[in-house]
């Protein structure tokens, strides 16, 4: 006999492969047992390759009630975690780190591509086998560079 907890698990784990299963039934064959072999290999690369899930979870979450409104709308990248930044040689500037991945841009309240950037340096911090006290230090600073770059 299940108890509670385990019918919420199974009935998550169904909803979770019947969602990566839609979503990703255009694929070829080989194309789609590629990228799901690419997902299996750590929690990381299966955040990367399920962004739909991401946005069926968070899109109707209740802080958006909270702490958004029309006024926190803006484009965003969509799939914004940490292997999205990287560095281009740009004219007259030299160097500049930056995002670099914008297929899955939409107008959306800026806070998804922060959370989305936050759990992604969690998960990192996870593969890498740092403790929660670093992990929880790198979405502080996160936090905090976010707050310090749009203060006006």
């Amino acid at each position: 006999m299940m108890n509670a907890n385990q019918d919420a698990v199974e009935s998550r784990t169904s909803l979770v492969i019947q969602a990566i299963t839609q979503a990703n039934a255009a694929l070829k064959p080989e194309d789609r047992a590629a990228k799901f072999a690419r997902m299996s290999g750590n929690t990381f690369s299966f955040y990367r390759g399920s962004n739909h899930l991401f946005w069926q979870d968070f899109i109707r979450d209740w802080r958006m009630a909270e702490f958004g409104n029309e006024g926190t709308r803006t484009w965003v990248m969509g799939d914004c975690h940490a292997m999205n930044f990287g560095a281009f040689k740009a004219r007259g500037v030299g160097v500049v780190f930056g995002l670099n991945d914008f297929d899955e841009a939409i107008v959306a309240d800026y806070q998804f591509d922060l959370w989305r950037l936050a759990v992604s340096l969690v998960l990192i911090a996870q593969e890498r086998s740092f403790d929660r006290d670093d992990a929880a230090d790198a979405v502080d600073a996160l936090s905090d560079a976010y707050a310090k770059t749009i203060r006006v």
